[in-house]
C-alpha cells in the first residue's frame, strides 16, 4: 500500500479547556522548556522532546476546533511544536528547532539523534518518501537512502543504547517495513530490485533480507504486488 502519513493518535481524555496553553502537558511541556533556555549548563534534551510529543499527542485532536485568534496565537507562541490544520492536522514536535537546541544546550547524544532525525525526515515527510499528496507518497526505491539510513540508525542504536530507544526503535521498524511491505514504488522494476540487493549485500544475515530475496523472485517472476510508476492516494 502506499505511504501514508499519520500524524496523531487520539488521546484517551478530550480537554475541554477553552485555553490550550492551559492543558496539562502543554504546561508541563512550557515550563521544562522555559527551564532549558534558562540553564547555563548543558543537559539531555530527550526529557523536553517527550514532554513535547505529550503536549503535541494532547492538542492534535482539538485545533481544528479551535476559533481561529486561539489557532494562531497557539501556533505562533508555542516554541518546538509544529501546528497546522489545513487539508490535514498536523501537531508534531519541530525537530529543526530541537536540533537547534541540541546545539546550544544539549548533549552529544542529543545532537546525534536530532541530526539524524532532521536528515530522515526534512520538512517533516521521511526523505525516502515522494510526496504525491497531503497524506501519502510513494517510496523512493533505487537512491539507497532506506538502506543508508537503517545502517546509520542502526549506528546509533548500538552507541546510544539507553537513549531515545523508542524513537530509534521506531525509525528502524518503519524503514524495515517500507523495504519488505511497500507497494507503492516511485520507479520502475530495476529500482527495487537494486535497492533490495543492496540491503541485502549490507545486511546479510538480518532477517529482512529473505523477504527481500523473496520480493526480488517475486518481481522476476512477475508476480509482486509493487506497483511500480506507482501514483498514490
Amino acid at each position: 500500500m502506499p505511504f501514508m502519513l499519520i500524524l496523531f493518535f487520539l488521546p484517551s481524555i478530550c480537554f475541554a479547556a477553552t485555553n490550550p496553553f492551559e492543558i496539562p502537558a502543554v504546561k508541563s511541556y512550557n515550563s521544562k522548556l522555559e527551564l532549558t533556555l534558562q540553564s547555563k549548563n548543558r543537559q539531555s534534551i530527550e526529557p523536553l522532546f517527550t514532554k513535547a510529543e505529550e503536549a503535541s499527542h494532547d492538542l492534535a485532536p482539538i485545533i481544528e476546533s479551535m476559533d481561529r485568534s486561539t489557532f494562531e496565537k497557539l501556533q505562533s507562541q508555542l516554541q518546538g511544536i509544529i501546528l497546522r490544520r489545513t487539508e490535514v492536522l498536523v501537531a508534531e514536535p519541530d525537530r529543526d528547532f530541537f536540533l537547534k537546541l541540541s546545539v546550544e544546550k544539549g548533549t552529544k547524544v542529543d545532537r546525534s539523534f536530532f541530526t539524524l532525525s532532521v536528515k530522515t525526515k526534512p520538512g517533516g515527510w521521511p526523505v525516502y518518501i515522494k510526496q504525491q499528496t497531503d497524506y501519502s507518497g510513494c517510496v523512493r526505491y533505487g537512491e539507497n537512502t532506506l538502506v543508508n539510513l537503517y545502517e546509520e540508525w542502526g549506528r546509533f542504536a548500538k552507541e546510544f543504547r539507553k537513549s531515545y530507544q523508542t524513537h530509534t526503535s521506531s525509525e528502524i521498524t518503519r524503514i524495515g517495513t517500507e523495504l519488505t511491505n511497500a507497494t507503492c514504488a516511485c520507479d520502475g522494476k530495476e529500482s527495487a530490485i537494486s535497492e533490495f540487493k543492496a540491503f541485502i549485500t549490507a545486511f546479510p544475515t538480518s532477517p529482512i533480507s529473505k523477504k527481500l530475496a523473496d520480493r526480488i523472485a517475486a518481481i522476476e517472476n512477475g508476480k509482486s504486488d509493487i506497483r511500480f510508476n506507482c501514483i498514490s492516494g
